[in-house]
């Protein structure tokens, strides 16, 4: 098992289970992702520093699944997801890219989305 892992206990909720897999898999494509080195620290540091950094990006996407996953544990409450905010397939390429907003002209709405917020 990686250092980079999760590990879920057995008194953890089940119901919480495919958030902290969700976790565990986006720690693991953030381990494998290639970053640019900061000349300004050490390489690992840089690193280390590169793939907490993209985790805090995407902790608000699982902060969300997993109260809507608590929230479905009572009975009284209807919780539904309706993901509006739409991810343009070159927003997707330049966030891949680790390359900088400032002077890219990114269109927002249309039929040309390649998927909504968190994934969805």
């Amino acid at each position: 098992m990686s250092d980079l892992e999760l590990v879920v206990s057995a008194a953890e909720p089940s119901y919480l289970t495919s958030v902290y897999a969700e976790v565990d898999a986006t720690i693991r494509r953030l381990a494998a992702k290639q970053f640019q080195i900061d000349p300004v620290v050490e390489a690992r540091y840089s690193r280390i520093t590169s793939i907490v950094s993209s985790a805090y990006k995407r902790h608000g996407g699982f902060i969300e699944r997993a109260f809507a996953a608590v929230l479905r544990q009572s009975p009284h409450l209807t919780v539904w997801e309706d993901p509006v905010f739409r991810v343009s397939a070159a927003a997707e390429r330049l966030a891949d890219s680790d390359a900088t907003a400032l002077g890219n002209l990114l269109r927002y709405g249309g039929e040309d989305y390649v998927r909504g917020l968190f994934g969805v």
